[in-house]
């Protein structure tokens, strides 16, 4: 029973060391690459305009992945412009669409707390039986 109660428990401390880097990961998705110049807004919207970007991708969120004409790689999150497209288009730079995903990384973390919950529950309910037989 002691053994049961400790793999449970260190199974649970596990999971939760696990959920804390998922958490972690999803707060800075562009990530920290160094190769990968981190844009605002505007100047994503500057660099169209003076011709220097080359190839953007857009996924189904808010966030730009692209390259320049002299071969950097930039990302950026864009708000709802309604004209994006047509300036891409007007600056000939060749655009990629990322479809939807419907098995994101939030989603198998919503998974993943449905079930650590209740684990996490059945465990510490063990360890207080476990307690009351050992008195």
């Amino acid at each position: 029973m002691l053994k049961k109660v400790a793999f449970l428990f260190v199974f649970a401390a596990v999971t939760g060391i696990v959920m804390a880097a998922l958490l972690f990961a999803l707060q800075n998705p562009l990530g920290q690459k160094s190769n990968v110049a981190q844009l605002s807004y505007s100047q994503f919207i500057q660099a169209v305009n003076e011709g220097g970007v080359k190839q953007v991708e857009l996924d189904s969120g808010n966030l730009v992945i692209g390259s320049f004409h002299n071969g950097g790689r930039f990302a950026t999150y864009r708000p709802a412009d309604p004209h994006l497209i047509d300036d891409l288009l007007k600056r000939n730079v060749e655009i990629s669409a990322k479809p939807e995903s419907y098995f994101t990384l939030e989603w198998l973390l919503a998974v993943f707390i449905s079930i650590w919950v209740p684990m996490m529950m059945q465990t510490f309910i063990l360890v207080l039986r476990f307690k009351q037989v050992r008195r």
